[in-house]
């Protein structure tokens, strides 16, 4: 269940960037239809492909995500609420997801010292949140669903398309191999390539991507003269020398995956007809200039003696009777575009695929010293300190011990209590392999007591051994907030983004209170950064390149020098962002 509705997120965040993509494309393609050639008009669709090809990306300042990703996503997010409010399903608050990873400074409003006391802006129940994960499954039921008939359908279109011209007394043209094979010298094409003539096609087409056939109606044949058919012959070649097939294939697997968003749908078809356009520029690149009429004259007349085109997945046909008129118009205005026009046109396609293909820029990285606030004290003189890996001292050296045992017992002496050394020493040896082994727990991205690891868990395997959470909280506001799930009864907390997986375990448990202050650096060492509020200090160690341990303490005070252990988070930075596209 956990996994599908992850999948589904993905693909419903990836189709609605694609279809961003596809509105600046097609303003571009509007503004510049007569500057710019088929080729480009044609292979500019290939940003969208690559996009919808591609659930992770780079970050970058370029993304022009970066000024429409919070719209989009607010957008999804009301028109799910909206749907949940409409069917009677308890109100439901669905977090802004377009939170970047939370900053240190951000992380101390959702850490309170009592259990299950989140600043929050926005809760609901176990119970209500449980409505809201079955209501997304069911969409993502919906798409499963309809993705596989229509596989089914379109595959069995092109098995029967395909059973239809191999069973049929079909003749291959044999009559034709000499034509074919100075049409392929023209195009450079070295590879075998079959004529068929066909009664079950009304119009030229091609089809095969490793055994390739073109297809010819024997209707046609009477109407046809030599130059007609070396011009439908150059024009089915410049499919196979360009690969148009594969990618025909690649659109379509695409247009099942995102059979929901008519925007991809629309999109693909009008590449289709560019790509048609594109083959026609081809073919005019390779014949003189007077032969560019009899070209056109030979699309009209194929035009004018087939019916309705009916759309075969795996098949390109040489005329569309829709198109027609725009292909004729495009072949009278044919010549080389010139070199400033290509310089345009070649920019343009670098700055839609730059902003189309990268993610937004994450700006909020918790291991980012600018995250820190002016109050930080220690870790800003060093900035390398934010990225290296700290090591955990040998702490079972009896020196240490000691000199731990003897610091133990000179912060003793300004406490209102006075326990003997003996006990002490316990504490503090207490303390210290308490310490070490949160600290190796962390490198794993769990915490003590909790089989439940931050990056590798879905929230759905939380649920199904500890059933409805105590409560479900957003944290925070805009780019900083956070949902988590509580179970305060157990003392632990889980941070979740939008594809519920976990990216934040913390615990609470009462014996996180034998940890000391003064404990934490001398046994583990300097940490990356503190970062110090008006109400508590967070000690943060980069445990490895993928988490961070944070350790929450009460500010120290005159009155408490050396305060308790609040609680601790083990944490993951990259999948806080909470963008599954990236």
């Amino acid at each position: 269940m956990d996994l599908l509705n992850r999948i589904f997120t993905s693909i419903v965040f990836l189709s609605l960037m694609a279809s961003a993509a596809i509105v600046i494309i097609s303003i571009i393609k509007f503004t510049f239809k007569n500057k710019f050639s088929g080729a480009w008009h044609y292979y500019i669709w290939l940003i969208v492909v690559v996009r919808l090809m591609l659930p992770f990306s780079i970050s970058s300042n370029m993304s022009l995500f970066n000024y429409i990703n919070t719209e989009i996503e607010g957008s999804f997010n009301t028109n799910i609420s909206s749907i949940i409010e409409e069917n009677n399903i308890s109100k439901v608050a669905i977090p802004p997801d377009n939170s970047n990873s939370i900053k240190p400074n951000a992380l101390s409003s959702i850490t309170n010292h009592e259990e299950g006391k989140l600043s929050t802006n926005t809760s609901f129940t176990g119970s209500s949140y449980f409505q809201y994960i079955s209501y997304r499954y069911h969409f993502a039921i919906i798409w499963l669903v309809g993705m596989t008939f229509l596989s089914i359908y379109l595959l069995s279109s092109f098995i029967v398309f395909r059973f239809s011209i191999n069973s049929k007394e079909n003749n291959i043209a044999k009559d034709l191999y000499p034509l074919l094979e100075r049409c392929k010298e023209k195009v450079g094409i070295k590879h075998s390539v079959k004529i068929i003539y066909s009664n079950d096609i009304n119009s030229p087409c091609v089809l095969g991507i490793f055994a390739p056939e073109i297809l010819i109606p024997k209707t046609l044949l009477k109407e046809l003269n030599s130059a007609d058919l070396e011009y439908i012959l150059l024009h089915e070649l410049s499919h196979l020398k360009r690969k148009d097939l594969l990618l025909n294939w690649i659109m379509t697997t695409l247009q099942v995956i995102h059979w929901f968003n008519p925007i991809i749908w629309l999109a693909f078809s009008k590449a289709r007809k560019d790509c048609e356009i594109s083959c026609d520029s081809f073919v005019l690149g390779r014949i003189s200039s007077s032969a560019y009429k009899e070209y056109g004259e030979t699309l009209i007349k194929i035009a004018a003696s087939h019916s309705k085109y009916k759309w075969t997945p795996g098949v390109t046909s040489i005329v569309s009777k829709g198109e027609i008129k725009r292909r004729i118009i495009m072949i009278t205005r044919f010549k080389k575009q010139s070199i400033a026009w290509s310089i345009i046109a070649l920019s343009l396609t670098l700055l839609v695929g730059c902003g189309s293909l990268t993610n937004p820029k994450n700006n909020e990285a918790t291991n980012n010293s600018s995250a820190v606030t002016d109050n930080t004290s220690q870790g800003a003189d060093n900035n390398s300190s934010n990225n290296s890996n700290v090591n955990v001292p040998n702490t079972s050296d009896n020196s240490t011990t000691n000199n731990n045992s003897s610091n133990t017992s000179n912060n003793s002496t300004n406490s209102n209590s006075s326990p003997s050394s003996q006990d002490q020493a316990a504490t503090s040896n207490k303390s210290i392999e308490l310490l070490k082994n949160i600290y190796n727990l962390a490198k794993q991205g769990k915490v003590p007591d909790c089989e439940f690891a931050s990056k590798d868990t879905l929230f759905g395997d939380v649920a199904t051994k500890w059933g409805d959470p105590d409560k479900i909280d957003y944290v925070g506001s805009g780019k900083t907030s956070a949902r988590y799930a509580l179970y305060n009864k157990k003392g632990f907390h889980f941070g979740l983004n939008k594809g519920d997986q976990v990216f934040d375990v913390r615990s609470f448990k009462s014996y996180l209170k034998d940890i000391k202050y003064n404990d934490v650096e001398k046994t583990l060492g300097k940490p990356a950064v503190i970062n110090k509020t008006s109400t508590e200090h967070i000690i943060i160690y980069n445990v490895n390149k993928t988490y961070q341990l944070m350790l929450i303490f009460p500010k120290p005070t005159d009155a408490n020098k050396n305060p308790s252990l609040d609680h601790i988070s083990v944490y993951d930075p990259a999948d806080a962002v909470n963008n599954m596209a990236g």
